[in-house]
């Protein structure tokens, strides 16, 4: 009986619980304040949403979307993602959709600067009357077998210069003329030389050109007594060591004083009857007896430095200065 009574007893409180009492074993729904911490982690997390502008409100489990998406698709996707959310009744979508803002790609690098045009032209100099021309030689010349007419070769030995233009390069080819000759006699009579340049050989662009030459003559003379006099003609200057000159090495060195009866320097004491003679290699100093005109090419207002015509190979002095 007191079994009965206290099964009864259970089964009476049972239906006296109150109601508030039963809600609380069931989970509450979730706050509005919940709702919106949930929507803004899923539109921060989900990298679709990269790049757009979506803002989000919750009132009474009803969230609405605001803001602009780059595409349809992106409006869509965020209300499929957030029905996801426990709580939401509903989602109201006024996302707008816009272009997307491109970012303008670097410009591209400005092209090469193109060269300046080549401008080619050439400049006529002229240089003076008295510009001396030193020459080596790369012929013999002998009064015993020279006679007047004959030519002989050589090349400058250094350059001529004109306001920082080089008008003849060294090692130019040159060439010269016998004005006069005659062999000594065997006991009376005395050799004679006389010789001048004739042309300068240059090169242009493109091509090559012999340019006329007009020069004092340098003369020689060996009397029957032994005595040699080497001079200008009409100028009566001793030519000296210019004349004759030779340094050592190369073909022909060491003829320059040491050859009998050779213009210049050491032709003194000479006996009766030797002959004039100038060999390879000796060193001859012209003067111009009227002025000389080249034309060098130029390029951009530059000169271009055109390489003298080649020819004779003979050996560069100490003396046959650039």
């Amino acid at each position: 009986m007191r079994h009965r009574n206290t099964l009864l007893a259970l089964i009476v409180a049972s239906w006296i619980v109150p109601p508030g009492v039963a809600q609380t074993r069931r989970s509450s729904p979730p706050t509005d304040e919940q709702i919106e911490a949930q929507v803004e982690q899923v539109l921060q997390q989900d990298h679709s949403f990269a790049g757009s502008s979506i803002s989000s409100s919750v009132s009474k489990g009803v969230v609405t979307l605001s803001g602009n998406v780059r595409s349809e698709a992106e409006k869509t996707l965020a209300s499929a993602e957030l029905a996801k959310i426990g709580g939401i009744k509903t989602v109201l979508n006024n996302l707008n959709i816009v272009s997307p803002q491109l970012v303008a790609p670097p410009p591209p690098p400005p092209p090469p600067t193109p060269p300046p045009a080549v401008v080619n032209t050439s400049k006529t100099l002229t240089l003076p009357e008295g510009t001396s021309i030193p020459v080596r030689i790369s012929d013999d010349v002998n009064s015993k077998t020279a006679k007047a007419g004959d030519t002989f070769h050589g090349t400058t030995a250094s350059n001529l210069m004109l306001d920082s233009y080089t008008l003849v390069p060294t090692g130019t080819l040159v060439t010269g003329r016998v004005i006069a000759a005659k062999s000594a006699g065997h006991f009376t009579g005395a050799a004679q030389l006389s010789v001048e340049l004739v042309s300068l050989r240059l090169a242009t662009s493109g091509s090559v050109q012999d340019v006329s030459v007009v020069t004092e003559p340098i003369s020689n003379k060996a009397d029957g007594r032994g005595a040699n006099t080497a001079e200008k003609a009409g100028g009566g200057a001793a030519l000296g060591a210019v004349i004759g000159a030779v340094a050592g090495g190369g073909a022909g060195a060491g003829i320059g004083a040491l050859s009998g009866g050779a213009l210049g320097a050491g032709a003194n004491g000479i006996t009766r009857g030797k002959e004039i003679e100038l060999k390879p290699e000796q060193l001859l100093e012209f003067r111009t007896s009227a002025p000389l005109q080249v034309t060098i090419a130029l390029e951009n207002g530059r000169q271009i430095l055109l390489p003298a015509v080649s020819g004779p190979t003979l050996q560069t002095r100490p003396n046959d200065q650039n």
